[in-house]
């Protein structure tokens, strides 16, 4: 097998096929102990103060490149390895190879605890795998003793020791003549990831090799390690030279493996290209100043500006709760158009919200795959009403949008505590989070697995997310009082520009009479759903709870008055995730956003579709009836119980 060398350490040059591949030809030899390496960077830096280590590593049956570092050193040298083949993830190749029990493993290393969490971990993944046992690396000569009679007695086929380099190589080296194991690790941190303590960098970090830069992230104490890596590149560059081998790159390390991953990856590359459109359209209306911007948050957030920022908290200008405004007071303190950086701020949500939507689709769906995901991320990004309402609007309803769609991700899952408290810091944005409501109820009431304390989640966050206005001195009264003043702000004004069911009273006098009638009128339909999903036991699939979210926004905007043209916005974009993991019903999303782009362009752009209102008002009634009638038909329910008997 072919060496490469890099400051004096010798690597060998394989893929983890091939590593893996060598791990089983190990393993069949029976008389014989064989220890891997994974040296990264700074093991090799070690390994250059510590003759004895490098012998070590030099004289082990397999040393593998575990840092990208050493693969792009070992270009400089002429003689490029194939891959990083991190150590990590050979291990668990293995685990996963000998799932069955056909080999034997041995945990010994980490924190107290540690190794046997990562056993049991490891058992409940894989039933029948066999971990003969474990022990933690806090010992003294006595207790190694014990540990090596034990392991003398048990044999395993692979041992993991994870104590740290050197140590767990020069401890391997010490057992190899005992001739206790077929295989031995030097494992590093591994157990920890095993036990589930310590989370690994996101894919995406370790497709493009900064898994450095996510552990410094994540431990910014580990900057001081970190720096060896410079000095790594730069002693292996000179020892290059010095050999006269050295070959100059033409390109960057980071960049060529960035050009390389996502060449590979159709569907990251793609979701590039449509990130990087979705910006380039968003940048042209940038500049555009809204009626809502010159009333009320230009003013709000210059008015704060001059009261201190983050200061004027406790008695800030506006009717909006803590939360956003605490991001309008953080905005002031930054250099920039007070224009821009609103917008901004709703720009980026644009992008988590199509992130959270792809995980939505992703968990609604069974047969899923990645393109779905691409699919979904930009046709959000896309949709008319979400560009409009952020980059020429500078709205913020994407804001309590996205922590629905994350409580509803929660909700398919069944853990209820992560979905209630998304859906309170949706509360905590905007009062329009009530639109999906009746969905939590018949949820809570058809299934009967979580507690109705979950619901005071709802209230709880707002007051949390409101601690900066509530420590200077807003009371909790007032905090409250914030939404109870929205709803009453436009009680004489049953439609703002929204087509539902009080378009055909314009005009009316005493429109105060008719806006209550119309909560309660709202509040009964809803109550005629529950009732309607309890008595023909309405199955909670994900299927039935996304389409009955759908209908709940959809009847709560209807029938419910003083609606705004931008209220829509949850329901418009839930359609098209139905729609997407479904393929169901494409005339209700069709629908839905021709009404967005229609009320919104009237807004916008001075009655861009003058007298449409009616009609669209029309159009939505039957689109909810439609699809009423056809959920009734195909929801999916419970057998009875004569039948399942």
């Amino acid at each position: 097998m072919e060496k490469i060398e890099v400051l004096g350490v010798n690597f060998d040059n394989v893929t983890m096929d091939e590593a893996i591949s060598r791990c089983e030809v190990m393993l069949n030899y029976a008389d014989i102990s064989h220890m891997i390496v994974t040296p990264n960077p700074e093991i090799v830096m070690k390994a250059n103060e510590d003759e004895e280590y490098k012998e070590i590593i030099n004289n082990a049956s397999l040393v593998i490149p575990d840092g990208i570092g050493v693969v792009k050193a070992s270009e400089m040298y002429g003689t490029p390895l194939k891959e990083r083949v991190a150590g990590y993830d050979l291990i668990c190749n293995l685990l996963e190879k000998y799932k069955d029990g056909s080999r034997t493993f041995y945990f010994w290393g980490g924190k107290p605890g540690i190794a046997e969490l990562a056993k049991q971990k490891l058992e409940e993944k894989y039933p029948d795998i066999k971990i003969l046992g474990t022990s933690d690396g806090y010992f003294d000569d006595e207790k190694k003793a014990e540990i090596i009679t034990n392991l003398k007695k048990i044999r395993p086929d692979v041992l993991l020791v994870g104590i740290g380099f050197p140590k767990q190589e020069k401890l391997i080296a010490e057992l190899m003549n005992e001739n206790i194991f077929k295989i031995a690790i030097g494992c590093g941190g591994t157990l920890d990831v095993l036990s589930g303590t310590v989370k690994r960098a996101p894919k995406l970090f370790i497709k493009t090799h900064m898994e450095w830069f996510w552990r410094l992230i994540k431990n910014p104490s580990r900057a001081g390690r970190m720096m060896v890596l410079p000095k790594f590149m730069r002693e292996a560059k000179k020892d290059a030279k010095k050999k006269h081998v050295y070959v100059k790159k033409h390109i960057g390390g980071i960049e060529k493996s960035f050009l390389t991953t996502i060449t590979k990856d159709i569907n990251l590359l793609a979701i590039i290209f449509i990130s990087l459109l979705a910006i380039a359209l968003r940048m042209q209306t940038l500049s555009n100043e809204s009626w809502d911007y010159h009333q009320f948050l230009g003013p709000w957030t210059e008015e704060m500006a001059n009261n201190g920022g983050v200061l004027s908290l406790g008695n800030y200008p506006g009717d909006y709760t803590p939360p956003y405004m605490i991001i309008l007071a953080l905005l002031t303190h930054l250099p920039w158009s007070t224009l821009y950086t609103i917008k901004i701020v709703s720009i980026i949500f644009d992008f988590l919200l199509a992130i959270a939507c792809g995980k939505l689709v992703k968990n609604a769906v069974k047969n899923y795959s990645k393109s779905l995901f691409t699919i979904t991320y930009g046709v959000v990004l896309f949709l008319p009403l979400v560009f409009l309402n952020s980059s020429v609007w500078g709205q913020c309803d994407n804001i309590y949008t996205f922590f629905v769609i994350l409580s509803l991700i929660y909700l398919l899952k069944n853990k209820y505590f992560r979905s209630f408290l998304f859906l309170g810091i949706a509360f905590s944005f905007k009062l329009q989070f009530i639109f999906i409501l009746p969905l939590y109820l018949i949820v809570y009431l058809r299934k009967k697995d979580f507690s109705v304390l979950y619901f005071l989640l709802l209230p709880i966050s707002l007051i949390v997310l409101s601690i900066p206005s509530l420590v200077q001195g807003m009371g909790l009264l007032k905090l409250f009082n914030i939404y109870l003043n929205q709803a009453g702000e436009f009680s004489t004004y049953l439609s703002l520009n929204f087509p539902n069911l009080y378009t055909i009273l314009s005009g009316k006098d005493d429109m105060l009479v008719f806006s209550h009638m119309g909560i309660v009128l709202a509040v009964s339909i809803c109550g005629l759903l529950l009732v309607y999903c309890l008595s023909k036991k309405i199955k909670m699939t994900k299927e039935n709870i996304l389409n009955l979210g759908l209908l709940s926004i959809m009847l709560t905007t209807f029938f419910l008055p003083c609606m705004h043209e931008r209220y829509l916005y949850m329901g418009e974009v839930l359609s098209v995730l139905v729609f997407l993991s479904y393929k169901k019903n494409l005339f209700v999303p069709f629908v839905l956003q021709t009404i967005s782009l229609i009320t919104y362009s009237n807004y916008l752009f001075k009655e861009a579709f003058p007298n449409s209102l009616p009609f669209l008002s029309i159009a939505y009634a039957i689109t909810i009836a439609v699809y009423a009638k056809r959920l009734s038909d195909t929801c999916e329910k419970e057998l009875p119980e004569e039948i399942k008997s």
